[in-house]
């Protein structure tokens, strides 16, 4: 059997993003990524295209984009996986919000890519193979898993932070089993992913060791990476993609999906599953800091985000939209113009609420907010999309919530505006 690379990319663009700098994102990386990846003989990738951007993807005028991933999905180029709609934490979350991210991720995902309508003609989303999920920042616990495999996910993608230490396996990427569930955890090759992600020079000579090492190994693994990488976070990213190519069909090393990779893998049993994210290193866990970059325990902006947050959800009374507006599947109900095709005014308010609120979770505003420095040199501190992302909240605390629990909230956002201020 040959040797695999199962490459997954993650594109994303959080709803406070500028319309400018969104537009510059799609002409550098995402319209020449889509054609590579067509061009490009004898692969297939993995692609996370959660709502967040394919709303803003619509808005913009890409719709001929939106048409060539279907047509790739449609050739096997691409194979779609599921994600969470506006890019939360989703570990971080209660499990009715996770649910409610999920179902309206597949809701876009259906509304852009599947047929929008059954073999009788009647209006009906059908979107076939979506088994994978990308889970954001790459944020997982066992409660995250629980609701992928209720919601029938195949598998579900994790970092080697979620491997205990004390687990003494030689390497560990691979396919995961974990307690009874049927999802698998496909754990990425994280010193592969991240040699690629934060790589900005031209020199491939450590990524063909590295294939060469895992060739003459016999071992398949995945890379989990940003799909922004390629022409946007270096200009000669596809160059690097070119090489990678080039130099892993040379040894006669398959690129293939997530899904293809799972299929060939005996899963290894998982005794334990740490609580964690893509951005913690070993350093990170064992200091107890699962998410550095959007939780920092030594942050204060950060623990002010999180009490806002928390206090917001606490407050929020479940609706269970989801299954009220089965009958509006087929609707864009992120935009104005598929709301107002709800006839029924209180639904129409509801799912309104629904939406503004997980928009809300979008956990770009930790982000910029946690003043770290990545390998490339980017220094992570923008004080204006942490505002943007408390306009969010405030946009919707003011519609829905009223009285002492409104002057709460108010007080908190007063608060973490006055820090950036006093910063």
């Amino acid at each position: 059997m040959r040797v695999k690379i199962a490459l997954l990319l993650h594109l994303y663009q959080p709803v406070t993003q500028s319309e400018e700098v969104f537009r510059r994102v799609y002409a550098d990386s995402y319209a020449p990524l889509i054609k590579k990846i067509s061009k490009t003989k004898n692969i297939s990738v993995s692609i996370d295209l959660p709502l967040s951007l394919l709303e803003q993807m619509d808005r913009y005028g890409y719709q001929s984009w939106i048409a060539d991933v279907k047509e790739l999905v449609r050739l096997e180029k691409l194979e779609i996986v599921g994600s969470a709609a506006y890019h939360p934490l989703l570990s971080k979350l209660p499990k009715n919000i996770i649910e409610k991210q999920v179902i309206l991720n597949e809701y876009g995902i259906g509304y852009y890519f599947g047929d929008l309508q059954n073999l009788e003609g009647e209006s009906a989303v059908l979107l076939r193979d979506v088994v994978g999920f990308f889970p954001p920042e790459v944020s997982v616990n066992e409660r995250v898993l629980s609701v992928l495999d209720s919601l029938g996910y195949k598998w579900m993608i994790i970092d080697e932070s979620s491997i205990p230490f004390d687990l003494n396996y030689q390497h560990k990427h691979g396919v995961y089993q974990f307690k009874d569930y049927s999802a698998k955890l496909v754990c990425r090759n994280r010193s592969f992913s991240n040699m690629l992600s934060f790589k900005r020079d031209l020199d491939v000579e450590e990524i063909t060791d590295a294939l060469r090492f895992f060739k003459a190994n016999d071992k398949s693994f995945a890379v989990v990476m940003d799909g922004e990488f390629f022409g946007h976070h270096y200009g000669e990213g596809f160059l690097v993609f070119d090489k990678l190519i080039e130099s892993g069909q040379v040894l006669d090393i398959e690129f293939s999906t997530v899904s293809s990779y799972v299929e060939d893998e005996a899963p290894v049993l998982l005794k334990d599953f740490v609580e964690a994210s893509w951005g913690a290193s070993d350093q990170d866990m064992s200091e107890g800091t699962n998410y550095p970059m959007w939780c920092d325990p030594s942050n204060e902006i950060h623990k002010l985000q999180w009490d806002l947050i928390d206090t917001v959800l606490s407050f929020y009374k479940d609706d269970y939209f989801m299954t009220e507006v089965e009958d509006y599947a087929t609707l864009p109900i992120w935009k104005a113009e598929g709301l107002s095709q709800i006839s029924n005014s209180v639904l129409r308010k509801k799912v309104a609420k629904e939406v503004l609120l997980q928009k809300s979770l979008h956990s770009d505003q930790f982000w910029w907010a946690s003043k770290k420095t990545l390998p490339a040199g980017e220094f992570l501190y923008d004080p204006n999309m942490i505002r943007k992302g408390l306009q969010v909240i405030e946009n919707f605390v003011e519609l829905y919530f009223g009285g002492k629990d409104l002057a709460l909230v108010q007080e908190k956002i007063a608060r973490i505006k006055s820090v950036l201020e006093e910063s």
